[in-house]
């Protein structure tokens, strides 16, 4: 499986990390590209997650939405290999 890219905006990252902070503490999680497996972690946290603006600077579902989209290209990838 290849790296999924978070997000290429500084800003969304340190969001994103930021969030991830607030729920299970200090990390290094969050980079420009991260493994399939953390990139679905990340989104699951982020669906759960309250909707502020520090944290999603492009708005929740944004965030939420453009990460799926790079996610299911990759499964995608996944599946084609079975």
């Amino acid at each position: 499986m290849d790296s999924i890219l978070i997000s290429k905006n500084t800003q969304v990252r340190d969001g994103l990390s930021d969030m991830l902070e607030a729920a299970i503490g200090p990390h290094d999680i969050v980079q420009v590209f991260v493994p399939l497996q953390w990139a679905l972690f990340i989104m699951c946290l982020a669906k759960g997650a309250t909707d502020k603006e520090e944290w999603f600077p492009h708005g929740k579902w944004a965030t939420i939405q453009a990460l799926q989209g790079r996610i299911d290209t990759e499964l995608d990838k996944v599946w084609e290999g079975e």
